[in-house]
Formats: structure tokens, sequence, C-alpha cells
């Protein structure tokens, strides 16, 4: 994930208190962007999902981790954030894509199945809440 007007500090801010962790692959591009990757802070952690084919709980962030991340960092001054599944250079925009972001396909490349973030996410709340 790349967060462009933004710092270290400030997703250290918006993950302080949302149990999720920046992965040490964390990097400064530049003055103003920051490259992170996100995972939930245990596999016991809110935000845990779990791994579909196993049915172990994992490090990966589930729908709700993500998209509580990405709304903190817009709400505390991120310019732009670019991931894998999209490119948003305000909250309204990354609100308008909610529902195309949670009909991903989240499973692995090698299966063929659709593996969408409803199979993987136990919060108790839905996925477009």
């Amino acid at each position: 994930m790349r967060i462009t007007g933004s710092t270290m500090e400030i997703v250290s801010d918006t993950i302080s208190g949302l149990d999720i962790e920046v992965d040490q692959s964390f990097r400064q591009v530049s003055k103003n962007v920051i490259q992170v990757s996100l995972r939930a802070h245990t596999s016991d952690s809110k935000y845990a999902r779990r791994q579909f084919r196993t049915g172990y709980r994992s490090v990966h962030l589930c729908w709700h981790g993500f998209r509580d991340f990405v709304s903190g960092v817009f709400l505390l001054g991120a310019r732009r954030v670019q991931t894998t599944v999209g490119d948003w250079d305000s909250l309204d925009a990354f609100n308008d894509d909610l529902y195309r972001i949670a009909n991903i396909n989240v499973g692995s490349q090698a299966d063929a199945r659709f593996l969408g973030w409803d199979n993987v996410c136990e919060c108790d709340e839905d996925i477009l809440v």
C-alpha cells in the first residue's frame, strides 16, 4: 500500500486503536510518500481473517481492518492511497468504491473458486456496513 501526503506518525496514529501493525517492510519512498504492508497484530486480533483452505486464522487483514485503516489515514490528512485493489484520492472516492472492493476475489490465484471477503472475515459486522 502506498500512501501519499502522510507520514509514519499518521500511520502509527491510525493503527494505534485498531489492533493492526505495519509489517517490517515499511519504507519512506519520498518526503510525503510511504509504502506499508499491514497485518493484524496476531491471529487472535479483531481484524485477523481466516484462511479459507486451512480454516486457520492468520495475520492477514479482513475487509473491516482494510476499510478502517484506509478511512483512518484519509481522516488524518492522506491525499492518496494506492493498493492492488484500488487507487483513491479522497475518503469519498474510497467510500464510493467499497461495494466493488467488498466483492473482489481475495482467494488464491492457484484456486479457481471465487472467494469473497464474506468467506474469510469473521467480524460481527456485515461487510457493507
